[in-house]
């Protein structure tokens, strides 16, 4: 079933009875952990027409009932998800489009009335001088504090799968950092 978002409003909690992530990536990364745990409903943004209609028929393939798809500019509750993620986003890496980065404190403000407490962010990327940028970002806001003794990166989990950027990016000097965060709020 598809919603017109022009007209319809979505209600999460009629979505999804039990916890909820957000996801917004291609949706290959997201479908592999919604596979491998079918406990946990997940939200996946999309924003390409091409990358929904791939990733409906592959959940049809695998008859998941824990994952959503919308096409929408979300918005939300307070307190409606346990967790978020952003897996090797753009970088932005040239100076005059660093205001586009994803990860700025107006942006973690909003997630940290948008995740519960004691719930996590989590993003990775390759990109040396946007990771440290995020690390600072996220060390200096009042609601996150770092999983692992700051400044340093947490190893990525078993659970986060290999995104097709990340394996693009296996060359010297592109090493994929993770940051696991949690709302303190």
């Amino acid at each position: 079933m598809r919603l017109d978002l022009s007209k319809d409003k979505i209600n999460l909690d009629a979505l999804f009875v039990k916890q909820q992530k957000i996801d917004f990536d291609n949706g290959d990364s997201l479908l592999k952990i919604a596979i491998n745990m079918p406990d946990i409903n997940f939200l996946d943004i999309e924003i390409y027409e091409t990358s929904i209609n791939r990733l409906i028929n592959k959940t049809h393939k695998y008859q998941l009932s824990n994952l959503k798809i919308i096409q929408v500019d979300a918005h939300t509750k307070d307190n409606n998800f346990d967790s978020f993620q952003l897996f090797l986003s753009g970088p932005w890496y040239k100076k005059k489009y660093h205001k586009l980065r994803l990860v700025q404190t107006a942006f973690l403000d909003l997630l940290s009335k948008t995740i519960i407490h004691n719930g996590k962010i989590h993003i990775a990327t390759d990109w040396v001088r946007y990771v440290t940028t995020m690390m600072n970002a996220l060390k200096n806001h009042l609601h996150f504090k770092n999983t692992q003794n700051d400044p340093i990166y947490s190893l990525r989990p078993g659970h986060r799968p290999i995104t097709k950027f990340e394996r693009r990016s296996h060359r010297p000097g592109h090493d994929v950092l993770d940051l696991i965060f949690k709302n303190e709020k």
